[in-house]
C-alpha cells in the first residue's frame, strides 16, 4: 500500500514521535487507524445499542445539545485552566510536582 500524507500531518506525526508518545511513525498511523475503526464501529451500531452499552447516554447527549442551543457552554481552554487552578489550590503546600 502506498499512501501520501500532507506535510502538516507528517509534521504532526513527527512531533508525536519526538515527544515520546509513540516509538515510530508506524505506531502513530496504527493508532489513528484503530481510532477510526472504533469510530466507524460505533456509528454502525443499531439504534439503542449505544444506550444499552452506556445507560443514560442518550439523555446526557440531549441535555448537552440543549445547552449548546441556548448558549450554556464554556470555553474549553479556560475550563481546563480553572480546573488546574482549583487542583493546585487544593494541593498541600509541601507537595512537590515533577
Amino acid at each position: 500500500m502506498d499512501v501520501s500524507i500532507p506535510d502538516d500531518l507528517v509534521a504532526f506525526v513527527e512531533k508525536l514521535v519526538e515527544a515520546g508518545r509513540f516509538a515510530s511513525p508506524t505506531e502513530v498511523v496504527r493508532a489513528a487507524l484503530m481510532t477510526l475503526e472504533t469510530s466507524e464501529n460505533f456509528s454502525d451500531l443499531p439504534a439503542g445499542a449505544l444506550e444499552a452499552m452506556y445507560p443514560g447516554i442518550t439523555e446526557k447527549l440531549r441535555e448537552g445539545l440543549e445547552d449548546v442551543e441556548v448558549g450554556r457552554v464554556s470555553d474549553g481552554e479556560e475550563f481546563f485552566k480553572q480546573l488546574e487552578r482549583e487542583f493546585t489550590d487544593e494541593m498541600p503546600r509541601d507537595h512537590k510536582t515533577a
